[in-house]
C-alpha cells in the first residue's frame, strides 16, 4: 500500500481510509467516507500500490472501503491485525472477504470448497443495539437504504450484533480483538450520500477515544408564510379549512409549539403566486391586498417569528429555464424588496429559500447583486442545482460570504425516514434542518394527482379527531422525539445556523492524545462531541478550558458534548472502577449501615455549633 492523499495536518487525531482504484463500488464508498470526515484529519491508502502497509499506529481508526483484499500486499492482514490488537479501531464499510481476514472480521471459518457469494437482500434495516446511539431502535425499509449486497457469511459467536435486517439477518457486528475493536458491515450501501452520519458513528464505535467537531444547530423553517394563501376548492380537496385557518389557528399553534421547545422559527415570505414580473399595472397594491385579506401578514406581526427570510416575489425559481432573461429575475427581487418595506416586514432578508427548491448559478449571482445583505440559501438537499450537481453544506464557490444550508427533512410526521435522515445529519455535523408548509394539510392528492407525492396523504385534520392524530399532534410528537434523541441540540434561526456552519467549516481544529488526556485546539464558543469506548468505561475526570454541556453513557461507552471556552481545551480521562460483584455490594451495604449507626451516635453527642461548622466546612 502507499499514500495517495491526505488532509493536513497529519498529527494527533488521524483516520486512514483504505481504498482500491480498480474497485468501482468501493471507490464510491471511499469518496463518501472522505466527505464525511470534514473536520477529522485523514490519510488515504491505495491497495493497488504494491508496497508495504505504512505505519498506522498513530491512526485512531482505519476505514476499509474495498473488497479487493486479494490484491492487497501479502502482509496487510498481519499489519491490520497487529494494529487492532494493540488498540486500534477498524471499520469495514464495504463488505469484503479473504481467508486471511476472517478472524479479524469476526467471521466464522468457511468451507473453502464453496466461496461465499454476495446476494441482494430487500428486508430493510434495524438498529438493534446502542452501538450507534443516534440510530438506536430505528427500523427502515429498503426505500431508504437500497438493497443489501451482503455476503453469505456467519458472524462469530463472541461478536455483538449492531444492526440486522427485519428478518434478523446480521448486517453489522462489532467484536474485540486484543485491545482494539473491529466493526464489520455486511453490506455495500455506504456509497449513499445520506449515510455520512452513519459512517462517523461507525468510526466512533471502534476508536478508543474520538473528538467529533459539531455545529450544534437545529433549524425549523416555514415556507410560504406570510403569503397570499387561498383556500382551495373544498369540492376538490379534503380536508377543507376555514378562510382564516392559517392566520388564526395554524400559525398561533405553530408559534406556541415552537416556543415550548425554544425553537426560533424562520418564516419565508412569498408575495404573489401569479405575476412573473412588473407587467401588472400596480402589482405592489395587489400584493398588499392579498396579504391583508388572508390575514397572514397580521398573524406574523401578532406572533413574530425570530427571522423572516425571502421565498421570492413570485413562486418562479431563479434559474435560466424559468425566465426570459437575467434582468427579469432581478426585477422580481426588486419588487419583493419594495413590498417588504411597504408591508413593514422589518430588517431586509438575510436568508432565502428557492421556490420549488430550484436555483442555478445565474440565480445565485442575481441574489448576490440585488440582496447585498443575503448570507444564506436553503434549498432541499435532494434537489439538484447547476448541471445536476447536488446541493451541499458550505460556502458558495463564487462568493465565500454566502453559505448554502440545505434542508434535509420536512413535514409533520415522526416517521422512520425523517428520523433516519435527521440521525445522519446530526451524527455527521450536529445539524438538523427541517421545514414545513402551512398548506400541507390541504395537500391530500399530490401536486400531480399522485397520492404518493401528497404531503397529507391520510387526509389528517389539524387536531386529534375521531381517534386519529392530527398534523399538529404529529408535529408535537416529532419535536418531542428529536428532543429525546438529541437533548443537547440548540435551535437557531437560519442565519445564525449559517454563520455557525461557516465558522465550523473554516475553523482550525487539532487534537492530540496523551496517555490519559486529550488536548483540543479549536475556536472559542464551538462544540465537539467526545466518545470513549471500553469496558470498564472511560470517563472525563477533569475538563479545562471548556464545559460539559451534556453526557450520556451505555454499557461500554461514554458520550459527551463539550462547549469550548478557551482556544485550548485539555481533558483528563480516567477509567471507572470495575463493576462490583454481588458479595462486594452486600459488604458495601453492611458497611453503610454500620457507618450510619455510628454517625447517628456521634450526632447525639455533638453540640449545635460543631454541627454547623461541619456542615459549612466543605
Amino acid at each position: 500500500m502507499g499514500i495517495v492523499t491526505h488532509s493536513e495536518p497529519q498529527k494527533g487525531q488521524v483516520v486512514a481510509v483504505v481504498r482500491h482504484r480498480d474497485d468501482a463500488y468501493g471507490e464510491a464508498t471511499a469518496d463518501n467516507a472522505v466527505k464525511a470526515l470534514q473536520k477529522i484529519h485523514f490519510r488515504v491508502l491505495d491497495c493497488q500500490i504494491s508496497e508495504q502497509l505504512p505505519e498506522i499506529d498513530h491512526c485512531i481508526a482505519v476505514l476499509m472501503c474495498t473488497e479487493r483484499l486479494d490484491r492487497a500486499y501479502p502482509g496487510t492482514a498481519a499489519a491490520l491485525e497487529q494494529y487492532v490488537m494493540e488498540g486500534g479501531g477498524l471499520v469495514v464499510l464495504h463488505r469484503a472477504l479473504h481467508p486471511d481476514f476472517l478472524e479479524l472480521f469476526g467471521i466464522t471459518q468457511q468451507d473453502r470448497s464453496a466461496a461465499p457469494v454476495a446476494s441482494l437482500d430487500d428486508t430493510g434495516l434495524f438498529f438493534s443495539s446502542r452501538v450507534f446511539p443516534s440510530f438506536e431502535g430505528l427500523k427502515l425499509d429498503t426505500s431508504m437504504t437500497g438493497s443489501h449486497a451482503s455476503l453469505d457469511v456467519v458472524p462469530q459467536r463472541h461478536v455483538r450484533i449492531a444492526a440486522t435486517t427485519w428478518t434478523g439477518k446480521p448486517l453489522a457486528w462489532r467484536g474485540r480483538q486484543g485491545a482494539g475493536q473491529v466493526l464489520f458491515w455486511n453490506t455495500a450501501f455506504f456509497n449513499l450520500r445520506s449515510l455520512q452520519g452513519l459512517i462517523i458513528e461507525s468510526m466512533s464505535s471502534v476508536a478508543s477515544t474520538l473528538v467529533m467537531p459539531t455545529v450544534n444547530a437545529g433549524v425549523v423553517q416555514i415556507d410560504d408564510f406570510p403569503a397570499p394563501l387561498r383556500v382551495p376548492d373544498a369540492k376538490l380537496v379534503r380536508p377543507a379549512v376555514p378562510e382564516d385557518f392559517y392566520s388564526k389557528t395554524w400559525w398561533p399553534d405553530i408559534h406556541a409549539l415552537a416556543s415550548k421547545h425554544r425553537i426560533p422559527l424562520t418564516c419565508f415570505a412569498i408575495f404573489d403566486y401569479t405575476n412573473l414580473s412588473d407587467e401588472d399595472a400596480n402589482p405592489i397594491a395587489a400584493t398588499e391586498r392579498a396579504l391583508v385579506e388572508t390575514g397572514t401578514l397580521e398573524a406574523v406581526k401578532r406572533y413574530p417569528p425570530a427571522e423572516i427570510g425571502l421565498h421570492g416575489w413570485n413562486h418562479m425559481p431563479l434559474a435560466k429555464p424559468y425566465w426570459s432573461n437575467r434582468d427579469e429575475m432581478g426585477k422580481s427581487l426588486d419588487l419583493a424588496l419594495v413590498s417588504w418595506k411597504r408591508l413593514g416586514l422589518g430588517a431586509l432578508p438575510s436568508s432565502y429559500v428557492p421556490p420549488m427548491n430550484i436555483y442555478d448559478r445565474s440565480g445565485v449571482d442575481v441574489l448576490a447583486e440585488r440582496l447585498p445583505g443575503l448570507r444564506c440559501i436553503s434549498g432541499l438537499i435532494a434537489s439538484p442545482i447547476e448541471n445536476g450537481e447536488p446541493q451541499d453544506f458550505g460556502a458558495d464557490p463564487a462568493n465565500s460570504a454566502l453559505i448554502h444550508l440545505p434542508r434535509v427533512t420536512w413535514g409533520y410526521e415522526s416517521d422512520a425516514e425523517v428520523l433516519f435522515s435527521s440521525a445522519n445529519e446530526v451524527a455527521g455535523m450536529g445539524l438538523w434542518t427541517h421545514f414545513l408548509h402551512p398548506d400541507d394539510i390541504s395537500d391530500v392528492h399530490g401536486y400531480d394527482g399522485n397520492k404518493e407525492n401528497a404531503r397529507n396523504p391520510s387526509a389528517r385534520s389539524w387536531r386529534h379527531r375521531r381517534g386519529k392524530a392530527g398534523l399538529f399532534d404529529m408535529l408535537a410528537g416529532l419535536l418531542g422525539t428529536i428532543k429525546l434523541r438529541y437533548p443537547w441540540l440548540i435551535y437557531r434561526t437560519t442565519t445564525q445556523a449559517a454563520d455557525l456552519l461557516g465558522t465550523f467549516l473554516d475553523g482550525a481544529w487539532s487534537v492530540e492524545y496523551g496517555a490519559d488526556s486529550v488536548a483540543v485546539t479549536c475556536p472559542v464558543g464551538s462544540f465537539f462531541r467526545l466518545r470513549t469506548n471500553g469496558s470498564p468505561r472511560v470517563r472525563i475526570a477533569d475538563c479545562f478550558g471548556a464545559r460539559i454541556a451534556h453526557k450520556e453513557k451505555a454499557e461500554d461507552y461514554c458520550l459527551y458534548l463539550i462547549e469550548t471556552q478557551e482556544p485550548e481545551v485539555v481533558i483528563r480521562l480516567e477509567q471507572e472502577a470495575p463493576p462490583k460483584g454481588l458479595m462486594d455490594r452486600f459488604a458495601d451495604v453492611l458497611r453503610s449501615k454500620t457507618a450510619g449507626r455510628q454517625s447517628s451516635g456521634s450526632r447525639k453527642a455533638s453540640n449545635p455549633a460543631s454541627r454547623t461548622r461541619w456542615a459549612n466546612s466543605g
